[in-house]
């Protein structure tokens, strides 16, 4: 058979501790410092030789205490080591003991193989070659992205298999992992146990696919005095809530469904998935749903114009950091549609949004979750609405915020993780106290709705941008009502199905309802009138269709007892 060699390879290199960040990859300032390669047979499934070597890096300063815990391997071990270029050849020239042909070659994840990229660009004479400088290996393949696409938990988590560590994915197949960590060489001989247990498969399909990417695992580019390293750039437009590095055998864990719990799985998975900037797919179009929303919506209309600037400045300056709103606070009558309109404006800009109630919340936990130990431990609100939120950027809702309570004699308030969360400086490091890890929700855009500011502590109320809010004109809320119509029609799961409208009358006699409770009276009135099999598909709501569905307080009756 061709190509019946593959060659698992794993590496260790240095890393510069001021710059290791979770989205900044290590091999932009690290150098390689060991290589271990574990050599299969396909045909047998069986190991045919081993090769492990030291090398010795340019930057010795960057073999730090840590570097040396982590790997075992201290700068005095790598004094007589080759260099780079020299271990790259006694590679080839090990490969080509075994077989004249190209190997195929595999690592668990995209550090390995950038890491070799790096290395090069770093080598003056192997920048210029414009070619892998091993030259008996061939195609490459990303054994964690293989893991994933062959898929051992389902449909439904086959999104986060990528953040599965090769720890974890043993203990996924049943397997315990062998030897001591962070060595090249035992990691290696662990990765390639996932392959000759029959846990993945290198099949000529797999070969044949990967042989026809139109994009080389490779791209070397001569080196830049300008550019450095210009290939092994970070990807700015992926962002992260939490460090996975730092948390790595709790999301394995989660990912597997070994956690804690459920809930804490399923959040810890949603965390740990990388996240996009979340923006208007059409700027132009945007401005005019707003635009359109405040004719609507007057009484909303000086929010939306705070909205429509934060959100026009940023598409001018093509500001590359992900859409943040400030804070906001809109303060008045209930039911003259707050929430709403903070919804229509998320939908508007293609953003997901999130509601938090906090109308019955007594303590910090509703925010930033249970700590372990208690018979109720689970993720705050603010993690499970940032596992759900595709994007780094959502809009979360804190509703009725005027009804949380802020007076609490020993125990811990909510003032605290609102004031956290309300400044970008310090929600980078919001952390949830039953997952024990922190999150990055510095680009999260609030807004909060409250009746009553009075009950709002002052320090909570500096934070935000206060905008009181009237209830709508009759002229405006007629539109309002008008526009309410088709909305409660797709709300209830009909669009398609029926078109409702409602005849004028109707809302100039009950125009005293607020706009929720009209919300509420057209879907029941649309339920029973669509249950009428004489309706036909197009529903007109008359004045009497609303008559026995409001409210009347009964008079209180005089007489003698």
């Amino acid at each position: 058979m061709e190509n019946n060699l593959l060659a698992v390879i794993n590496l260790k290199a240095t890393f510069n501790e001021e710059n290791l960040k979770p989205i900044v990859k290590p091999y932009i300032d690290g150098e390689t410092i060991q290589i271990g390669i574990v050599l299969l047979d396909r045909n047998t499934m069986t190991c045919i030789s081993t090769f492990e070597t030291r090398v010795k890096p340019n930057i010795m300063g960057f073999v730090t205490p840590s570097c040396t815990d982590l790997t075992g391997i201290s700068k005095e071990s790598l004094k007589n080591a080759p260099r780079f270029e020299e271990a790259l050849q006694d590679i080839d020239n090990w490969l080509r003991s075994f077989t004249h042909k190209k190997v195929l070659w595999c690592d668990w994840g995209w550090f390995d193989a950038k890491q070799i990229e790096a290395d090069c660009l770093r080598n003056s004479n192997l920048a210029c070659s414009h070619e892998l400088p091993i030259k008996s290996l061939g195609i490459h393949f990303n054994l964690k992205k293989m893991f994933a696409k062959q898929d051992k938990l389902g449909h439904e988590s086959k999104r986060t298999l990528k953040y599965l560590s090769l720890k974890g994915a043993l203990w996924l197949c049943g397997m315990e992992f062998e030897g001591k960590e962070h060595n090249a060489l035992v990691d290696a001989k662990n990765t390639a146990r996932l392959i000759t247990s029959g846990h993945l498969t290198i099949n000529d399909k797999e070969i044949e696919f990967y042989s026809k990417r139109s994009a080389p695992p490779f791209q070397l580019v001569e080196k830049s005095d300008e550019i450095p390293f210009e290939a092994v750039e970070p990807d700015k437009d992926k962002y992260f809530v939490i460090d996975i590095s730092e948390h790595q055998y709790d999301v394995d864990l989660a990912i597997i469904g070994q956690g804690e719990n459920a809930d804490s799985d399923n959040c810890l998975r949603g965390l740990a998935t990388e996240k996009v900037k979340g923006a208007p797919h059409s700027f132009g179009v945007t401005i005019k749903e707003l635009e359109k929303l405040s004719r609507y919506s007057p009484n909303m209309a000086e929010y939306i114009k705070t909205v429509v600037s934060q959100l026009k400045t940023h598409d001018r300056f093509s500001v590359s950091k992900p859409l943040r709103f400030a804070p906001t606070l809109l303060v008045g009558p209930p039911g003259c549609g707050k929430t709403y309109i903070a919804t229509k404006i998320a939908e508007a800009m293609d953003i997901w949004h999130g509601n938090i109630s906090l109308s019955l919340a007594t303590e910090s936990f509703v925010l930033s979750g249970c700590p372990k130990g208690y018979g109720s431990s689970n993720p705050g609100d603010i993690a499970r609405r940032m596992a759900k939120s595709d994007c780094i950027n959502p809009l979360l809702i804190l509703d009725e915020l005027d009804k949380a309570c802020f007076d609490l004699k020993d125990r811990p308030s909510l003032t605290g993780p609102l004031l956290q969360i309300l400044e970008a400086d310090t929600a980078v490091q919001f952390e949830d106290a039953c997952l024990k890890c922190e999150l990055d929700v510095s680009h999260v855009s609030w807004l909060a709705t409250a009746n009553d500011i009075g009950q709002v502590p002052e320090p909570i109320l500096s934070r935000f941008n206060v905008i009181h809010v009237q209830e709508a004109k009759d002229d405006a809320k007629v539109r309002q009502i008008l526009h309410l119509v088709p909305s409660v029609v797709v709300g209830m799961g009909l669009g398609g199905h029926i078109t409702a409208e409602i005849t004028s009358e109707t809302v100039e006699r009950y125009l005293g309802l607020s706009v929720r409770d009209w919300k509420m009276k057209l879907q029941l009135a649309i339920a029973m009138k669509a249950s009428d099999n004489d309706s036909g598909n197009h529903i007109v709501i008359q004045a009497e269709d609303m008559q026995t569905l409001i409210y009347k307080k009964k008079e209180p009756r005089m007489g003698f007892i």
